[in-house]
């Protein structure tokens, strides 16, 4: 597990979240653009 690692629930796009304040997920997979609670 990578600390920081955030996954899209909608696809396979996964990022690290510098900011653990950031309480939305936007992901920024073309083809999905969706914004999630983390």
């Amino acid at each position: 597990e990578i600390d920081g690692l955030e996954c899209c629930p909608y696809c396979p796009y996964a990022v690290i979240v510098d900011n653990p304040d950031d309480k939305v997920f936007r992901c920024l997979n073309p083809e999905c653009m969706k914004e999630t609670c983390r």
